[in-house]
């Protein structure tokens, strides 16, 4: 398993929430990310060795 980083982030990219992901690697980190888009409209997953594998938004409907 490979440590990954979710941040809820604001229009601004600050920071609101974050979270600990632990994955196989950065599909499997970006699916466990996309739980908590009920919560917050953007989420930035981030590898451990600080590189952003993808920017989340929740669809609008």
């Amino acid at each position: 398993m490979t440590r990954f980083y979710a941040f809820a982030v604001d229009i601004y990219g600050t920071v609101q929430a974050h979270y600990t992901l632990a994955a196989e690697g950065p599909e499997a980190a970006k699916r466990e990310a996309e739980r908590h888009l009920q919560q917050h409209e953007v989420i930035e997953v981030w590898s451990e060795d600080r590189r952003r594998i993808a920017r989340l938004v929740r669809s609008q409907r």
